[in-house]
């Protein structure tokens, strides 16, 4: 996500954040009428969950620790086909809620640049950085590439994690449901339970289940693993909006994609290292 590319969206999305009525028009064309109505209603419930005034203008690094991948604030519309309009969207929504919590504009400008690596020293280092994760991961990585039961296994500390659609807080867990019309996960379709033990069995269970690869990714700083229908496992170190450097891994038939291919998510390869016929490094932009 380029600077340039970022401005006209903070401008619509900070519109959008404070509620001041929006033309039609000047939204991005793959919002509907009715998937905006349901992107601000997510907005109101991360208000309501996350309050911005609890998140100190003053210190933006705050902020940046629920905007990662698959955070709290991370809303993926998991409705969109087309990926170039998913990729379009991670940058809108990185703005809008940028726009919410820090009123910043230079400040996510700057933090959407800041995992980027510029020279070929820089992607060496972090592809051995992912590589020496996969090696010790081997085990949990096959696992999770066959498993009925998990599918995102996201991380900010071992007392706040999302494994699939379920966010859990400490004792608490919170499951969401798509927006029917985008799929949008954050939405503002919810079921919260106080304790995870009162959390149907296959929503209690995912705790344990990704307890051993939660420790090992929070030994190696990985921000979040998605697993695709191929098998594939798609594993993010680090990231903001398109932002974001990881390597892809499956154990077999791994093909090695183009500069200017784009992923799952509709994000640009900006940079390619193979790690080994199972993985790959990569930068997306």
């Amino acid at each position: 996500m380029q600077a340039k590319s970022i401005v006209p969206w903070l401008i619509v999305a900070t519109c959008l954040v404070l509620f001041v009525s929006t033309a039609r028009a000047q939204l991005p064309d793959y919002f509907t009428d009715s998937s905006s109505k349901e992107y601000r209603e997510v907005l109101y419930h991360l208000q309501a969950l996350l309050p911005p005034d609890a998140v100190l203008k003053d210190n933006p690094l705050a902020y940046s620790f629920f905007i990662t991948p698959y955070a709290q604030l991370d809303v993926r519309p998991t409705k969109f086909t087309n990926p170039e309009h998913r990729a379009e969207f991670a940058n809108f929504n990185f703005g809008a809620i940028g726009a919410m919590y820090t009123g910043t504009p230079q400040y996510i400008k700057n933090l959407a640049a800041a995992v980027l690596c510029r020279n070929d020293d820089c992607h060496q280092d972090k592809a051995e950085h992912v590589a020496a994760f996969i090696q010790v991961a081997d085990q949990e990585l096959k696992l999770l590439a066959k498993s009925e039961q998990l599918s995102i296994v996201q991380q900010s500390n071992d007392q706040l994690f999302r494994i699939n659609n379920a966010f859990f807080v400490g004792p608490s867990v919170t499951v969401y449901e798509p927006s029917a019309v985008a799929g949008f996960v954050p939405s503002a379709r919810t079921t919260q339970f106080e304790r995870i033990e009162q959390a149907p069995s296959e929503i209690a269970q995912l705790r344990a289940l990704s307890m051993p690869l939660r420790k090992l990714m929070a030994s190696h700083k990985i921000a979040a693993i998605e697993r695709h229908n191929n098998g594939a496992l798609n594993i993010i170190v680090a990231g903001f909006a398109d932002n974001q450097y990881g390597a892809v891994w499956k154990e077999s038939g791994l093909t090695l994609p183009s500069k200017g291919d784009k992923n799952w998510a509709g994000f640009e390869y900006q940079e390619l290292l193979p790690i080994s016929a199972k993985a790959f490094y990569y930068q997306t932009n």
